[in-house]
């Protein structure tokens, strides 16, 4: 940088010298002075990197080859590349619900997704997808009746749906089973001197499956005019094979028999369990 003036002695506003910095290079105290940026200088190809190499230093680190990564080498940036042989493709996974799994040493392989109610085990060494094992309650549905019912016939086998004892269970497996488990607290009251007598039915839809034939198991009452009042508990246990894994419903029903006219109350606290084992 120059700067032409008449006389010799230096007035205000006259720059006497450049003196580069940090970074910078050349400068002079007369004629034309040149002050360079030493960065730009450093960097004499495409994708070179200039990194701190200290207090006010610094250095290029040329561009990589194709694949490399940057990493840190003994503190410093460098290129280099990534061990694939310890990370595993994600392309190997396909279908939601994969899992990996080592196959051997250093060789992930893929396990697809089991069926519904299926659970993860063991078999030859490796995890694999199977049935549950038997022998387990696998679900458990419940209905109950919170206040007194009635059901009654005349000398008829037509069934009667039993209020509040209805209860619906949608196995997980075609192959598994349900046990079905009916108690219930029931008092007759019969008119006429013929013995009669109550069928409590389970049924699946509308198909019976198991029947209880009832008698007094706990005490009778001969009333007036041959009345008969009777208290007993009935039950049913049936271990049931639906075949489907469709919504299937268990009822129970009543059914009378005799030649006089029945009437039951159904206390309150029946009760029938559906368990798919």
């Amino acid at each position: 940088m120059t700067r032409s003036r008449d006389n010799a002695t230096n007035v205000a506003g006259d720059i006497s010298g450049i003196t580069a910095g940090v970074g910078l290079s050349g400068g002079g105290l007369s004629g034309n002075v040149t002050v360079t940026n030493s960065m730009a200088t450093a960097i004499d190809a495409a994708g070179d990197i200039i990194y701190g190499t200290g207090s006010d230093s610094f250095t290029k680190l040329g561009i990589g080859s194709s694949g490399q990564v940057l990493t840190v080498a003994s503190g410093v940036p460098s290129w280099g590349t990534v061990d694939l042989t310890t990370k595993t493709d994600k392309s190997t996974l396909t279908t939601t619900g994969d899992i990996y799994y080592a196959s051997s040493a250093n060789t992930p392989e893929r396990l697809g997704i089991g069926s519904s109610g299926q659970v993860l085990t063991v078999a030859s060494g490796i995890p694999s997808w199977a049935a549950a094992a038997g022998g387990a309650i696998k679900q458990i549905v419940y209905a109950a009746t919170n206040s007194n019912t009635s059901a009654s016939g005349s000398g008829t086998s037509t069934l009667t749906d039993v209020a509040g004892l209805t209860a619906t269970i949608t196995p997980s497996s075609s192959s598994n089973k349900i046990w079905v488990s009916m108690w219930m607290n029931v008092n007759h009251n019969r008119t006429g001197s013929d013995r009669a007598q109550g069928n409590w039915r389970l049924l699946r839809g509308s198909t019976e499956i198991s029947n209880s034939t009832n008698r007094p198991t706990h005490q009778v009452i001969i009333g007036p005019e041959g009345e008969m009042y009777t208290s007993f508990d009935a039950q049913i246990d049936h271990v049931d094979s639906p075949n489907t894994t469709s919504a299937t419903t268990y009822k129970i029903a009543y059914a009378g028999t005799g030649a006089f006219d029945e009437s039951w109350t159904i206390y309150s606290g029946a009760h029938i369990f559906l368990m798919e084992i």
